[in-house]
């Protein structure tokens, strides 16, 4: 899929949604929450 095709708002909106969903492979923590506590050190 081409992205430019893509309206920038739209896409901000999945990402969003992406990663603030919860994954049971990462004990039902957020991707964004996995990433931001391995990077902080939490």
């Amino acid at each position: 899929m081409d992205l430019f095709e893509v309206d920038l708002k739209e896409l901000k909106k999945n990402l969003n949604l992406m990663n603030n969903r919860p994954r049971k492979c990462i004990k039902y923590k957020t991707p964004k929450e996995e990433l931001l506590g391995n990077f902080l050190g939490v």
